[in-house]
């Protein structure tokens, strides 16, 4: 199973790096993308104890390819419920900022150090705690949302105030009406 998994994942570490790669870009619901990913990921916030707060404006659209945009949203809300510890708080936050549609995910996790925030949307790169947290991650998911958003024209950052002040995950893309 976890060797699937790892081919499935390199492939597509492969078609991103791939300029030739076609994207399906239209218009869609970012607002929708997150409900409905936030409501598939129910569960693990209920294992885990989470206290999960939405902050989702409705009716934000955006061209862009929903499968890909479903990754990076689907990628930060699944970190931020693994480095976060039980009874722990994540805000799910999606809003429109002059003309951008700006989606993310602030926790109150594992947090980021200095040296290790540049290396974060690295392909293969996982922070130290980040390994001593979750030893099956393979440090690609965040590699994979980056290169989507680029693809996108967007923007992806990462902040941290250091170790054990939680993260804010985040990524921008242009609003279309």
């Amino acid at each position: 199973e976890k060797l699937v998994e790892l081919t499935s994942l390199l492939m597509n570490i492969s078609e991103a790096q791939n300029s030739d790669y076609e994207y399906k870009m239209a218009r869609n619901s970012v607002s929708k993308l997150a409900d409905e990913i936030t409501n598939a990921l129910k569960e693990q916030f209920e294992i885990k104890k989470l206290n999960i707060k939405r902050e989702i404006e409705p009716d934000l659209y955006a061209t862009i390819d929903e499968s890909r945009i479903k990754f990076v949203i689907q990628t930060f809300i699944e970190n931020a419920v693994h480095y976060t510890p039980e009874a722990g708080t994540i805000t799910i936050s999606l809003k429109k900022l002059n003309r951008d549609v700006v989606f993310s995910v602030t926790d109150t996790g594992i947090g980021i150090s200095a040296e290790e925030l540049p290396r974060l949307f690295h392909e293969f790169y996982r922070g130290h705690n980040a390994r001593l947290a979750d030893t099956e991650g393979m440090g690609i998911g965040l590699y994979m949302s980056k290169e989507i958003s680029a693809r996108h024209n967007g923007k992806i950052w990462a902040y941290s105030t250091g170790l054990g002040k939680g993260s804010i995950f985040g990524f921008s893309l242009k609003q279309v009406e």
